[in-house]
């Protein structure tokens, strides 16, 4: 099968989705409007890069022309955009072929809000053969925004489990971020935007040290807020437990998981199970989430991880503090979020999903994806 992908080539999740395609041997071709990260390969990928201008906006209108001839060539069987944002207009704009787009989550949230986007999301959206979320309450979303439930399927972006395992700690990197060999490592790994709330992960950290010196707490990622979140760290004295480590690729994200003691996640919204949630507990660390989106679905306290009311430092505070004191339950939640993962978000089995969907809406098979409705 012949597929075009119109994505950004900058974001590991949608590349990740790219290169099982690939690797399973259908002709892909990959079309963005950005520059190509450094850390992926793009081998048996048929990779384009379109640019004219720094503005994403007008360089978006400026590659219309040469995009409408890029994508004649290309003669794709099914198209899929990712993001119900500008590279989904764009590809609504330009390939007349089946087209599935790939809604994330915060696209379809901000088009609720914005009377500028969201007739825009809704137009793309309903125009779409197949629209794909990672969960049940953005399927709600998308269905009040006009599309019928017929076109609608949940797929996860899923974990490598085979590649993310259980891990020794990296003592070099370790050292290389000053992290000490009996230091507890909490981990955070959401970018550095007011959605993902990392004030709160901040304010919880003089709860924690009054109770145990030997902690740190990694800061991972980057964005908006990160000289706000700096300056808090030394507003209320705790920068020497907090290393902001800056933005990661894959190899360093394991790197990160590596050193981990805990995973925690702030954030105020969440789709599905947001991705850095899944690869934790894919790494067997405890987790510790905010109850928003759909995590209760995922996590049940106690067992497979945590749940915190979103915004309520004290009670991030209380569950850290609560694992950091107790080794073996650690071990005990951290090994049945791995075995939840396993059984429900794998990276290969919600790719098969995937290509089953290809082939339906080109009416040569039946689709196995989760109708809902």
């Amino acid at each position: 099968m012949r597929i075009l992908f119109i994505a950004a080539s900058d974001n590991v999740h949608g590349y990740r989705w790219i290169r099982f395609f690939a690797d399973r041997g259908h002709d892909v071709h990959w079309i963005s409007l950005n520059k190509l990260s450094s850390s992926f390969s793009i081998e048996n990928i048929n990779y384009t890069e379109v640019t004219r201008s720094p503005n994403k906006y007008l360089n978006a209108i400026l590659c219309l022309p040469e995009l409408i001839s890029l994508i004649r060539g290309i003669r794709p069987e099914v198209a899929n955009a990712h993001y119900a944002g500008l590279y989904g207009l764009v590809a609504t704009l330009t390939v007349n072929v089946p087209l599935v787009i790939t809604a994330w989550g915060s696209d379809v949230i901000f088009a609720e809000k914005s009377r500028i986007f969201g007739p825009m999301v809704r137009f793309m959206l309903r125009k779409a053969s197949l629209v794909t979320c990672d969960a049940h309450h953005m399927y709600e979303r998308i269905r009040n925004l006009g599309v019928v439930k017929e076109k609608i399927r949940i797929i996860n972006f899923g974990v490598n489990t085979d590649e993310l395992k259980k891990q020794n700690r990296d003592i070099d990197y370790a050292d290389s971020l000053g992290i000490m060999p009996d230091d507890n490592v909490i981990l955070s790994l959401r970018n550095h935007q007011p959605i993902y709330d990392l004030e709160t992960l901040i304010n919880s950290i003089p709860m924690v040290i009054k109770k145990t010196s030997k902690v740190k707490f990694v800061i991972a990622g980057s964005g908006a807020t990160t000289e706000k979140l700096k300056c808090l760290a030394q507003e209320i004295g705790v920068e020497e437990h907090v290393l902001f480590t800056g933005r990661y690729d894959n190899k360093q994200m394991k790197k990160l998981l590596s050193v981990a003691d805990i995973y925690i996640s702030t954030s105020l919204s969440d789709a599905g199970i947001a991705s850095s949630t899944a690869e934790a507990m894919a790494s067997e660390l405890p987790v510790i989430v905010t109850n928003t989106g759909e995590n209760e679905l995922w996590i049940e306290p106690g067992k497979n991880g945590y749940l915190i009311s979103a915004g309520n430092f004290k009670d991030a505070a209380r569950n850290i503090l609560l694992l950091l004191n107790d080794k073996p339950l650690r071990d005990r939640v951290g090994a049945l979020g791995r075995k939840t993962i396993v059984e429900r978000n794998d990276y290969k089995n919600e790719m098969k999903k995937m290509e089953s969907q290809y082939f339906e809406v080109l009416g040569q098979q039946g689709g196995q994806g989760r109708l809902v409705g």
